[in-house]
């Protein structure tokens, strides 16, 4: 045992990669409530992106549909014509 322990080497290069597991150690453990707890501020921007992007693509769907309609004659029902 005393020999693995001297060929891992110096005890401050250790003691450094043991405080750098423990930082990752400590960030992985408290960043799961980070995420599943947002604070309000992020809540509320990821509140305005949705409606912001619901928007967007709510005029765009709208916009290329009546550009379809204007380039693609319909019947006298107004029904579509099927493509074959």
């Amino acid at each position: 045992m005393k020999q693995r322990i001297e060929a891992m080497g110096p005890s401050y290069e250790w003691r450094s990669r043991f405080n750098e597991c423990e930082q990752r150690f400590t960030f992985l453990t408290r960043e799961p409530t980070t995420c599943c707890n947002p604070s309000p501020t992020t809540q509320q921007a990821i509140a305005e992106l949705d409606q912001a992007t619901k928007e967007k693509f709510e005029l765009a769907f709208h916009s290329i549909q009546e550009l379809l309609r204007s380039l693609t004659p319909s019947s006298a029902d107004g029904a579509w014509p099927k493509c074959v």
